[in-house]
C-alpha cells in the first residue's frame, strides 16, 4: 500500500474547511423519541444502505454510537437494541472508499489496551488509514455490576481512561515491547505486531463535557464532540468551541470540534412543520421521561448534559441542535455553525434514507460551496 493511499481518508477529511458526516442510527429508533420513528433503524441492511449513500456523495465520516441497554417493560422499544459499533465500522470500512469510520468503544468495560490496539490497527488497515475510536469512559449506572468493573467516581474514570489511552498510543507507535505500571492499568512486555496505517496512531474522539472530560479530551483526543445549551443556541456553541480549543492550546495541541444537528429539511416551511408535528403528536411520554431523567437526573453518570438548560420537549430529539427548514435555510444554519467555530457536523435525520439523499442533493453542494470545499 502506497503512502498516498494509506493516508487518503483521514488526510482528505481533515483537509476540509467544514466536515460533514453522518451519525448512524445504530440503535432502535435513532434520535426520535416518538412512535413515528423507525424502530428497525439498527438493522445492518438498513445501515448498509445509509453507508453506501454517504460514500456515493463523499460524506466525510460515519459515526457509530454504542451502548448496552437492559430490557424495558415499555412496549415502545426505543433504543433497547444497539448494533455493535466496531463490527459496523469494519464492515463499512470495507464497503466504502470515502468516509472515515468512527466507532464507539467503552474502554473501561474490561477491555485490555492491547486487545483494543490490535483491533483498531486491523480496521485501520481495512480502511486505508480511516478508522477512529470514540472513547467512552462510562455511561450506564449498571455498568460496574454488569461488567464486573470497579465502581469509580466520575473524575476517576477519566484518570483511568488516560492510562488506557497512554498504553494504546505506546503500543501503536513503539517498535519495542511496552511496560506500564499505573494505578489502574499494568502491562509488561506488551507488543503490537501490526501497526496502524495512521501515524502516529488512529483518530481519537471524545464527547465528555464535564471539567474532567474536557481536560481529558483536550490532552488526549483529536476530535471533540459538543452539544449546545439549547436547540438553536449558536452563542453557546461558540463558547463551548472556544473553551475546548483553549484547553487544547494549553496542552500544546490543536483539536477539531464537531456536533450532531438533527436535520428536518423539506421544500417548504409548511412541510417542515408537518413533519415536526407528526413526530411530536406521536411522542411516547414514558420513554421521553426516561430519556430526560437519564440525561438530566441526579443519577446520570455523564455530567455533561446536566450543564445545559434544556427542557423535556427538547428530548423528543434527544437534546440535539435543531436545524429545521428549507434547503436554503438548512444550509445557512449549518454554515452558521461553521462560523461559530465548529469544524464539522454528523447529521441526524427522521426519515433516514430519503432525508439523507435529499440533503446530499439539495444542501450539501451549497455547504461545500459556501465553505470553500470541493470534492
Amino acid at each position: 500500500m502506497s503512502s498516498e493511499v494509506a493516508i487518503s481518508r483521514r488526510a482528505r477529511v481533515e483537509a476540509r474547511n467544514f466536515m460533514v458526516g453522518l451519525f448512524m442510527p445504530s440503535m432502535s429508533g435513532g434520535w426520535t423519541v416518538s412512535r413515528a420513528t423507525n424502530l428497525e433503524s439498527h438493522r445492518y441492511q438498513f445501515l448498509r444502505k445509509l453507508a453506501l449513500i454517504a460514500d456515493a456523495y463523499r460524506l466525510d465520516y460515519v459515526f457509530m454510537g454504542g451502548g448496552y441497554t437492559p430490557p424495558t417493560a415499555n412496549p415502545f422499544r426505543f433504543r433497547d437494541r444497539i448494533t455493535d459499533a466496531v463490527s459496523l465500522a469494519a464492515a463499512f470500512g470495507a464497503l466504502t472508499t470515502n468516509p472515515m469510520v468512527i466507532a464507539t468503544i467503552h474502554i473501561l468495560y474490561r477491555h485490555a489496551p492491547l486487545f483494543i490496539a490490535k483491533l483498531a490497527a486491523g480496521i485501520d488497515e481495512i480502511t486505508g488509514g480511516g478508522f477512529g475510536i470514540n472513547l467512552v469512559c462510562g455511561l450506564s449506572p449498571d455498568a460496574p455490576s454488569v461488567f464486573d468493573i470497579p465502581d469509580l467516581d466520575h473524575d476517576e474514570r477519566y484518570a483511568a481512561a488516560s492510562e488506557f489511552v497512554t498504553i494504546l498510543q505506546r503500543l501503536w507507535s513503539s517498535d519495542e515491547p511496552v511496560n506500564f505500571d499505573g494505578r489502574y492499568y499494568k502491562t509488561h512486555g506488551a507488543f503490537l505486531d501490526t501497526k496502524p496505517v495512521q501515524k502516529p496512531w488512529p483518530l481519537l474522539v471524545n464527547a465528555g463535557f464535564s471539567e474532567a472530560g474536557k481536560n481529558f479530551a483536550a490532552a488526549q483526543c483529536d476530535w471533540i464532540f459538543i452539544i449546545s445549551d439549547r436547540p438553536t443556541d449558536y452563542d453557546s456553541v461558540a463558547r463551548r468551541v472556544a473553551d475546548i480549543k483553549a484547553r487544547a492550546a494549553r496542552e500544546g495541541r490543536e483539536v477539531k470540534v464537531c456536533m450532531h444537528p438533527y436535520v428536518i429539511c423539506r421544500e417548504t416551511e409548511r412541510e417542515v412543520q408537518e413533519v415536526r408535528d407528526h413526530i411530536v403528536s406521536n411522542v411516547d411520554a414514558a420513554t421521553l421521561e426516561r430519556q430526560y431523567q437519564a440525561y438530566m437526573g441526579p443519577q446520570a453518570m455523564t455530567q455533561s448534559h446536566r450543564q445545559t438548560q434544556r427542557v423535556r420537549e427538547d428530548f423528543i430529539f434527544l437534546g440535539t441542535f435543531q436545524v429545521f427548514g428549507t434547503p436554503a435555510q438548512v444550509a445557512d444554519k449549518l454554515v452558521r455553525l461553521r462560523r461559530a467555530g465548529c469544524d464539522g457536523v454528523h447529521l441526524v435525520f427522521f426519515d433516514w434514507e430519503n432525508d439523507l439523499k435529499f440533503f446530499c442533493e439539495r444542501v450539501l453542494p451549497v455547504i461545500r460551496s459556501e465553505t470553500g470545499d470541493r470534492d
